[in-house]
């Protein structure tokens, strides 16, 4: 039961530590207005996967 207790504790500080990261990167691109295509990082990772060398996606203004 306290194994049970302790993965769970983990996960939790895991998930809170995640959550914690995503509200930061956006509040950050929300102040930059600066960010990546989506079609852009899609074809990027696409490439990648295959075991093509491609460039990295290009950042973009998307708010001025």
């Amino acid at each position: 039961m306290l194994e049970a207790i302790e993965n769970q504790t983990r996960l939790d500080e895991q998930r809170r530590a995640f959550v914690a990261d995503a509200v930061a990167a956006r509040s950050e691109a929300i102040a930059s207005g600066e960010g990546f295509a989506a079609a852009d990082v899609h074809r990027y990772f696409a490439a990648r996967v295959r075991g093509e060398r491609t460039t990295r996606p290009k950042v973009r203004v998307w708010r001025k």
